[in-house]
Formats: C-alpha cells, structure tokens, sequence
C-alpha cells in the first residue's frame, strides 16, 4: 500500500525560502539606510524640500523642444518627460574643444551636437558614443547661435571663416549621415542662424561685405538646398554679431548694439525697429525685454508704452530667463558686491506679467536653467560643489538636489558654464561642464527605471 500523502506545512521555511527572504529583509534595511543616509546628508546642508510637488497629469513628451538653436516659439520644456531623481547615464569628454566657453548644444533626431570656436563632435544622444567630428574651424561669434542641427538631425549647419579678411565666412550644410557637404553659402561678417519653427527653413543675419561693412541683411533659406527664399531690405544696422529669434509669423533680430529690428517672417518685409536694453524672448504675439533690473512686454509696436513692465531689484553682472508656457522664469544676481560672493534670486511671472513667486540662494552661483514637468532645474554652484537643484515651477521651492557632479578624481566638482547650457529632450537632461579650459565634459541624466 502506497505511502499516504502529507501536505507541506505552509508555516515551515526551507533553507533556500529563508536566505531568500533574509537577502530581501537586507536589501530593504540597505535602501532605508540610503535613504536615511542622503535624508541627514540633506538636513545637515540646511536645505529643506518641498514634498507637495506632485508630477502633472497627464504626462506629455514633446521633443520639439530642442534647446536654444530650434526654441522659436514659445519653450516647450514643460511638456518633457523627465521627472526626479535623476541618475546619470552616460558621460562624453570632448577633449580640446573649450578654446572658448561660449558653447552650445543642439539635439535632434537623437544626436546631440556641441559646439565652439574649437569644432564641433556629433554624439549618439542615447549612449554618448561619439559618431563624428564634423567641424574644425567654426567662425567665433559673440552671440551663440553659430551652429545647429537640423529638426530632424540629419544635417548640421555651422558657419566658418573662409577668407582673409574678417568679413568672409560661409555658411556649411553637412549631411551626418555621410560627414560630407551638402551644399555652401557665402555671408559676410558676424553671421548667425536659426531655424525657422514651421518647416524647418535657415533664417540668417549678417554684416555684408565692405570696409568697414555698413549694412546687415537677413536672408531665408531653404535648409536642404541652401536656396534663398527671401532676401529683406538692408537693416540700416552694423553689428559684430546678431541674435536671430523666428516665430511661425515673425523674424527678430537684435544687434549687440541693442536694437531691435522686426521682419514678416514670410517675405522679409521690415515691420519695424526700436531700441532695447536686455535680454530678448518672444512668443507668438510679442517680445519681452529682460533688462538689470525689470521686464518689459512689447506686443504693439505703433504704441510706445509696453503691454506690461515687472521691476525688480538691480541686478548685478548676470542674467539669465526662460521663457514657457506657463510663463517667464528671470535669473539674477542681485549682489552688487564682491564677484565672489552669490545672492542670486530667481522670479516666476505669469504671461500677464505678474509676480507669481520670487526664490533667494545666497551662496549659490547659478550657471543654467531648464524645466520639465513642473519642475525647474538650476545648475548650481556652492562651496566649490556643483549640483542640480529641482525646483516646483508653481512656488518655487526645492523638490530635491542631486550629489556633487565631480569628476572621477576630483573631491570638488567641475566649472560650469550657464545660460543654455542645458539641453531637455527624448526623456534625458544634458549638460555641459568641465574641470578646466583644456576640455568638455557632456553628461546625460535620466530618471530612474
């Protein structure tokens, strides 16, 4: 007669059942001491963290926002997908390439370029592996805008200086997926370039040819042929470098000199020209002027009083803005002391022009601002250690702030360099900074999986 069946005792632990649920017993003991490690790290820093903040519903990912070079119209970082914490994913040295700290980076069609007077190096924008050195020679321009991919990443257009004299330069369209060119065009001095927003058309400013050049001219061209679309009428301007900002109907172009001339942004035809004290941003029905020490809204050119003014406390030798959907983020320092020594405040107004909060960092050197969902990412620096601090966009407190981004070997971190120096799309922060003057450091950021 057979054996009689026993059923297991379901309150009995075999060895291999019990060393499984020590190790998970360990593993949960090692992630609260984590948490409580970084949770004293935080409280002995004296930061306290807003724990209100709660992602937006639903979440969107819209990769048209594409940094400096593509932001057109209204900056879209408050639609991307990316959400804390933030861990790095991949770490890309450039070396050789900082000749000047003036750089930029373009993302699109997911390559990532970075650019300076030093050359230019295409990355693959999900690994960091480097994919092309397209260019050694880009032309120095005191604005940045000298460089950028095309909307969908197959081209890149940089402008580089081919004569003798200062006034030649041309303008280079390369097709990455062959590192050869696809199509030149010659432009005098101090050349800059956007991207048109709707269909992706180059639209450049530049000083033309003369002794000393006298005129500017502002020229649409079509960017897989390099044919002109428009050329406008003489700006009656002379600048050794322009910032160009297009919108679906306008073309803005602000000279060094600090005025502005404004374009259909169809035909080139002149709309007008004034002059202006600071930082120039548009949307799609006007321009705001970030000066030292207020914000002006200009929507109606025939009216000489702006739509709306803000002012705030003088600002000392930095000053930096964003401009979202939700409304216009201004960075200054508001010292007025000694170089070395930060009181940087950051102010959030609505598109009406209102305050909507104001944020105090005294110690802190803030070097780039960028946004994704709600949040608002500073690059900062503080004691020799640089971090990112997120920011809840709708009361400006800190959500969290990342570990020091030092390098292998170095206890005190890296130089920063601000403005856009931060570039948020395809679910990934990029920035860039570095030890010294001799090289480039790009790091990517994502959330957590």
């Amino acid at each position: 007669m057979p054996a009689a069946y026993s059923k297991p005792n379901s309150s009995s632990t075999s060895p291999s059942q019990w060393a499984k649920k020590t190790a998970l017993a360990l593993l949960a003991l090692c992630i609260a001491a984590a948490a409580g490690f970084i949770l004293l790290t935080q409280l002995a820093e004296g930061s306290s963290y807003d724990t209100s903040w709660q992602p937006p519903d639903p979440l969107t990912n819209d990769s048209s926002w594409l940094g400096l070079a593509h932001d057109g119209t209204r900056s879209k970082y408050s639609r991307q997908v990316l959400l804390p914490p933030l861990h790095e994913v991949w770490q890309a040295l450039i070396p050789g390439s900082l000749e000047n700290p003036v750089m930029l980076m373009s993302l699109a069609g997911n390559k990532l370029s970075v650019s300076s007077v030093g050359g230019s190096t295409l990355l693959d924008a999900q690994s960091g592996k480097v994919l092309a050195k397209p260019a050694k020679d880009i032309d120095h321009t005191i604005t940045r805008q000298y460089a950028t991919l095309s909307a969908d990443g197959k081209y890149f257009y940089y402008i580089e200086k081919t004569g003798a004299n200062a006034d030649q330069h041309t303008l280079v369209a390369l097709d990455n997926a062959t590192n050869t060119v696809r199509w030149t065009y010659a432009v005098g001095a101090g050349a800059s370039l956007t991207l048109e927003p709707g269909h992706g058309d180059i639209v450049l400013v530049y000083s033309e040819v003369g002794d000393p050049p006298t005129n500017s001219i502002a020229e649409r061209l079509d960017s897989s042929t390099g044919k002109v679309l428009w050329k406008s009428q003489h700006l009656q301007v002379s600048s050794m470098g322009y910032q160009v900002l297009v919108t679906l109907h306008h073309v803005y172009v602000q000279t060094v000199a600090a005025s502005v001339t404004k374009l259909d942004a169809s035909s080139g035809a002149f709309l007008g020209s004034r002059a202006v004290a600071g930082r120039v941003l548009v949307d799609a029905e006007g321009m705001y002027v970030v000066g030292s020490s207020n914000v002006s809204y200009i929507k109606d050119w025939a009216v000489n009083q702006p739509a709306y003014s803000f002012s705030y406390p003088q600002a000392g030798y930095y000053v930096d803005a964003a401009l979202a959907d939700d409304g216009l983020y201004i960075v200054v320092d508001s010292t007025q002391q000694r170089p070395d020594h930060y009181q940087y405040s950051v102010y959030k107004l609505g598109l009406d022009g209102k305050q909507a909060w104001a944020a105090s960092f005294n110690g802190y050197q803030v070097n780039g601002v960028a946004g994704s969902n709600g949040l608002l990412f500073l690059q900062v620096q503080k004691n020799n250690r640089n971090r990112l601090l997120a920011l809840n966009s709708e009361n400006g407190k800190v959500v969290w702030q990342s570990a020091n981004l030092g390098l292998p070997n170095s206890s005190t971190g890296a130089n920063l360099f601000g403005e856009s120096q931060i570039v948020i799309g395809g679910g990934k922060l990029y920035m860039i900074y570095s030890q010294d003057y001799r090289s480039t450091e790009v790091h990517a950021f994502e959330t957590a999986r």
